[in-house]
């Protein structure tokens, strides 16, 4: 709890399962700023519409503060080598770059303005 006093931006990562999707429901009664992160969200049509139901299936007054899923991309193993590459994969760069900004977005308007 101290941590998440200090902390500007607190984001709780999950995948698309029930039992994640309970443990950050949980979560986010807990922590009344933090945002839900989708992480490792499914990449087929119909995993994605059965991901977006599970969201769905969230209290109403949390959904807000869900944010933009970020794809499962198979390069991200890449970032736990002990010397990663000079370079990654584009689709690795472009991931990293649509969550760096949804990031910088929310600390720059931490109410959604």
């Amino acid at each position: 709890m101290a941590l998440y006093e200090l902390a500007d931006l607190v984001l709780l990562p999950f995948r698309d399962s029930s039992e994640d999707l309970r443990v950050v429901v949980r979560d986010m009664e807990r922590f009344p700023n933090a945002y839900a992160l989708p992480s490792q969200w499914p990449t087929n049509r119909w995993q994605q519409e059965a991901a977006a139901r599970l969201i769905s299936s969230m209290p109403n007054d949390f959904l807000p503060r869900v944010l933009t899923p970020t794809f499962a991309v198979s390069a991200s193993k890449l970032l736990l080598q002990a010397v990663p590459p000079e370079s990654m994969p584009i689709q690795l760069n472009n991931a990293a770059r649509a969550l760096a900004h949804q990031v910088l977005n929310l600390l720059a308007y931490p109410n959604g303005h």
